[in-house]
């Protein structure tokens, strides 16, 4: 089932034979600005590392809003929307399996049409993650997202251009038909405290769970993450301070969340993100067909490292997870008003 969230849901309906991607957010407060032309900005920010190249196919049709949306306003109904997808996986024989994508395990589960699985969801979770943000905004609340690591170039800030490497390193993977992986990442400022969970619906469960649906993804750290294992308590333990009268951390290792609940510090994380499986050089595979063994070279959409895709999407993940925690925490403060 493709539905996330709790008081603020998405659901996702992708057939892997229409370029046609279906989105729902429910939910959403009504009354509240939407600004479709700031939305479809977000939706077509450039790719970093692809406009350079000429090799960023999405879509510039803006969504077909079905319904939630009116005079530039959201209605309280569930907002809908359709968006034209663009072709983008590299063409292939469908019997030949793709090393490193999800054709083996589809292939072994017996999972059928792989429609729900392919990356006509990352238009729909702009969408939704662009529409989270718009209404953030209202709370105070901005996200930032930014590459810091290319294959082994990481991003310099002492440099003139602390991202040449980077880029150099993932034209040089293309170049030679491969791919690197890379890290992104993402904070969240003017978050206050007390959004999240203690239990099983903590903010770091709920940001996680969306942030691994993004393709690609295949870690995530918040703060100084597995960098505790090599900590002492002493060191690892964000005082806690006095400043301007305010009682607030001294640091922020623990990234802005304590316990699944949002401490009112910035929140950080960071993904690390495989190389892309979509190359251009040789690899060996399976024809299921004919049960047996072949060499595979895509032809296609080669985009390198995944990275410049996936920054707009974790950003628009972590929008949607701390939209869900505000609107629960809002629920929640109206359920208590009411019963006094």
């Amino acid at each position: 089932m493709n539905i996330f969230g709790k008081k603020l849901k998405l659901a996702i309906s992708a057939d892997g034979n229409s370029n046609i991607v279906t989105v729902l957010l429910d939910g959403l407060p009504a009354g509240t600005k939407a600004d479709l032309d700031k939305i479809n900005e977000r939706m077509t920010e450039p790719l970093s590392g692809l406009s350079e190249l000429g090799i960023d196919k999405r879509s510039t049709e803006p969504p077909a809003i079905v319904s939630g949306i009116e005079n530039g306003r959201l209605t309280g109904l569930p907002l809908v929307a359709l968006i034209k997808c663009t072709a983008e996986n590299p063409s292939a024989n469908p019997d030949v399996l793709v090393p490193g994508t999800d054709d083996l395990a589809l292939y072994l589960g017996n999972c059928g049409n792989t429609g729900a699985y392919s990356g006509r969801r990352d238009a729909a979770l702009l969408f939704a993650g662009a529409v989270a943000e718009e209404l953030l905004i209202k709370y105070g609340i901005s996200l930032f997202s930014e590459i810091m690591q290319i294959g082994e170039a990481k991003y310099d800030s002492t440099a003139d251009s602390p991202d040449m490497e980077m880029k150099k390193a993932l034209l040089d993977a293309r170049g030679g038909g491969d791919s690197v992986g890379c890290t992104i990442l993402c904070r969240a400022k003017g978050v206050p405290a007390g959004l999240g969970s203690p239990a099983f619906y903590g903010l770091e469960s709920a940001i996680s769970a969306l942030v691994f649906s993004v393709p690609g993804v295949k870690g995530v750290q918040f703060g100084a993450g597995f960098g505790f294992a090599a900590m002492k308590g002493s060191t690892a333990n964000d005082s806690i301070v006095l400043k301007d009268d305010k009682i607030k951390a001294e640091t922020n290792m623990s990234g802005g969340i304590d316990c699944g609940i949002s401490n009112g510090e910035e929140i950080v994380l960071s993904c690390a993100l495989r190389p892309t499986p979509h190359i251009t050089r040789q690899q060996n595979t399976v024809n299921t067909k004919t049960m047996q063994s072949e060499e595979l070279r895509l032809r296609g959409r080669t985009e390198a490292c995944l990275g410049p895709r996936a920054l707009q999407l974790i950003k628009a993940a972590v929008a949607l997870c701390i939209a869900d925690a505000v609107l629960i925490k809002n629920l929640k403060a109206e359920g208590e008003t009411d019963g006094k």
